[in-house]
């Protein structure tokens, strides 16, 4: 898929802003198509950036989309289809290229982590607006204050490892970066007037070099779990089991935890301890997969695991 999609399509014709008709989006796809975009933007003095990863939806969470635009055009680049993001570097690790992100400390992360591509030259808007005091802080927020417009943020839940991608939901991914140069320069202008800015640009710096953690397994994880501190004693020892038997789950099927088996259900299962296949059908929230055949029958294995045990005792 290689196209482009025409912003103003999208946005309500009485929200004027010239920033808006500074272009479209183009889906970068092909590797001779990225590599080409790299030389393009080589010579770019700012350019804005933002990812998309799967974390929501996937155990191993990898980065899905990466947006960039350089305040007139909106590229979009699919990491599952071009295999070797590594030209990007030229771009990323430039010094002479100021890269402009929103809460950018996941992007780096995600793009250290996948790519082996660090982040040179950053400035932050999330972290500048920390600086001058503001209380609202979001991407939507700071658009709708500074250029009147209201940004549609459904696609935040959006599962970005899905394939092949709807145009509506490239717009909305484009909308993340659509905005931030013109944004990094009035917040730049108010930071300047009150010798903040090289403050700001200090923190942006602080936000490139940190790495966050990839997700490990929180062996005391259960304890968070709302609810669990009312149980008897029985309960918590079946919500600690069923808490790692689901993390082995969710690695095993790449997917979150949390979608795998939800929490109140864990404890709505230790609480009932169900003994059939009947009973798992009458816990509200268990997903259908686990009502019969044979995770059925281990799930319940595991629920009354320790009653085995003392019986054997």
């Amino acid at each position: 898929m290689d196209g482009r999609i025409d912003l103003m399509t999208n946005l309500d014709a009485s929200q004027d802003s010239t920033f808006l008709t500074r272009g479209s989006i183009k889906l970068i796809d092909r590797q001779p198509d990225l590599n080409s975009l790299v030389q393009k933007l080589s010579h770019c003095q700012h350019l804005a950036v933002d990812t998309e990863a799967n974390g929501f939806f996937a155990y191993y969470e990898r980065v899905c989309l990466i947006q960039i635009s350089d305040g007139r055009e909106n590229y979009i680049i699919d990491p599952l289809s071009v295999k070797d993001c590594s030209p990007l570097r030229l771009l990323c690790e430039n010094p002479d290229i100021e890269k402009i992100m929103h809460d950018g400390m996941n992007d780096v992360s995600g793009l250290k982590r996948d790519f082996n591509i660090s982040v040179i030259n950053l400035f932050d808007t999330a972290v500048a607006c920390r600086v001058l005091g503001k209380k609202r802080r979001g991407l939507g927020s700071l658009v709708e204050e500074y250029f009147g417009i209201k940004l549609d943020k459904k696609g935040q839940q959006y599962n970005w490892g899905k394939r092949p991608l709807e145009s509506k939901y490239l717009y909305y991914a484009a909308l993340d970066v659509y905005f931030l140069i013109p944004l990094a320069e009035k917040l730049k202008t108010e930071l300047a007037a009150r010798d903040l800015l090289d403050i700001a640009k200090e923190r942006s710096k602080a936000v490139a070099n940190s790495l966050i953690p990839a997700r490990s397994f929180p062996r005391n994880g259960f304890a968070r779990i709302q609810g669990y501190e009312d149980l008897d004693d029985d309960a918590k020892a079946v919500v600690r089991r069923l808490y790692a038997w689901r993390d082995s789950l969710a690695r095993r099927w790449d997917r979150a935890p949390f979608r795998v088996l939800p929490n109140n259900t864990i404890v709505l299962l230790a609480q009932n301890k169900p003994t059939t296949c009947e009973d798992l059908r009458r816990i509200k929230g268990l997903p259908r997969v686990f009502k019969k055949g044979s995770l059925a029958k281990t799930l319940l294995k595991i629920i009354w695991k320790e009653e085995e045990d003392k019986e054997a005792r």
